[in-house]
C-alpha cells in the first residue's frame, strides 16, 4: 500500500477541492473552511488501512485504536469471504477489503458524519463537542501519517490546539450542513486513499461489489507496467514530492487572489 504520508498529503488536497461545495450546505468558502475540511480528508485518506493492524490508524490511539482496527478486520473479512468468487484470493485478514472501496468509503462517512449529527438532535452544545472530537481523530490521524515524525503526546496536543483553531473558524459559521460536509469529506478521502493504493503493484477492490474477471474483489489500478511498489523510489522520489506540490497548488487556489498572484511573480521572473 502507498505509505501514510502519501495518502494523507492526497487527502489533504481532496479536502482543499471539496471545500468549494460548503456554499452548497450553508457554509461559507474560505480558507478557514477549507483548512479544516482538508485537514478532516487528510486523516480520513488513513482511515481504510484500520483493516490492518500495523497501519497508523490502527495504532494512532493504543487500545482505542486497536479495538477499532479489530471490529473493522472482523467485518471486512466477513464481508469478504461471503461475496468472493472461486476465483478470488483467500484474504483471511480483511485487509484491503471492505474499507478500500466505494461502499466502504461511502459506509465510514455515514459513520463518521452520523457522530456530530445525532450528537446535535441532544442540542447544539453536544453537537459541537461531537464534531470537534471527529476533527481531533482524523487531524491526529493525519499528524501521525505526515513527516517529521513526532511522539504521539505531541501529535495528541497539536490535534488538540488545530481543533481549537477548528472551532474558532466555524463557530459563527456552524451550521446543519456540517455534519453532512464532514461524512463527504471522510468518503471522498476513503475513495482517494483507494485510488492511490491502486497505483502500487498490488491495485485495490474499486470495481466491488461488480465482477471483473470473474473477481469480485479485482485489483484495480494502472496497467501493470506503470505500477510501482510502495515505500520504494518511484513514491519516495517522485510520487511524494509531486503530491506535495499539487497539495500546495490547491491551497494557493483557496486563498483569493493567491494562484494570479503568484502567476505574475513567476511571470515578470521569467520575463
Amino acid at each position: 500500500m502507498v505509505m501514510g504520508r502519501c495518502h494523507a498529503v492526497h487527502g489533504l488536497t481532496a479536502g482543499l477541492l471539496i471545500s468549494n461545495a460548503a456554499p452548497l450546505l450553508d457554509l461559507p468558502m474560505d480558507v478557514k473552511t477549507a483548512l479544516v475540511l482538508g485537514g478532516i480528508t487528510a486523516g480520513a485518506a488513513i482511515a481504510p488501512d484500520l483493516d490492518h493492524p500495523g497501519a497508523t490508524a490502527s495504532r494512532s490511539l493504543g487500545v482505542i485504536s486497536a479495538l477499532g482496527s479489530a471490529v473493522v478486520r472482523t467485518i471486512s473479512a466477513n464481508v469478504y469471504q461471503h461475496t468472493r468468487t472461486v476465483k478470488d484470493r483467500n484474504n483471511a485478514d480483511g485487509h484491503r477489503g471492505l474499507t478500500h472501496t466505494v461502499p466502504g468509503a461511502i459506509g465510514l462517512g455515514v459513520f463518521f458524519g452520523a457522530i456530530p449529527a445525532i450528537a446535535g438532535m441532544w442540542g447544539a452544545t453536544p453537537g459541537t463537542w461531537a464534531t470537534m472530537v471527529v476533527i481531533w481523530l482524523f487531524l491526529v490521524w493525519a499528524l501521525r501519517a505526515l513527516p517529521p515524525k513526532h511522539s504521539a503526546g505531541r501529535d495528541y496536543a497539536t490535534a488538540f490546539v488545530l481543533t481549537g483553531a477548528s472551532y474558532l473558524a466555524l463557530r459563527e459559521t456552524y451550521s446543519d450542513g456540517m455534519p453532512v460536509l464532514i461524512g463527504a469529506c471522510v468518503a471522498f478521502g476513503a475513495v482517494v486513499h483507494s485510488l492511490g493504493d491502486a497505483l502500487t503493484d498490488y491495485g485495490s477492490p474499486l470495481a466491488w461489489p461488480k465482477t471483473v474477471k470473474g473477481e469480485r474483489w479485482y485489483s484495480c489500478g494502472l496497467p501493470t507496467p506503470m505500477r510501482f511498489k510502495a515505500g520504494k523510489d518511484v513514491e519516495n522520489k517522485f510520487v511524494f514530492p509531486l503530491s506535495v506540490v499539487i497539495a500546495f497548488v490547491a491551497l494557493l487556489g483557496v486563498i483569493p487572489g493567491a494562484l494570479p498572484h503568484i502567476g505574475n511573480a513567476v511571470a515578470s521572473l521569467w520575463a
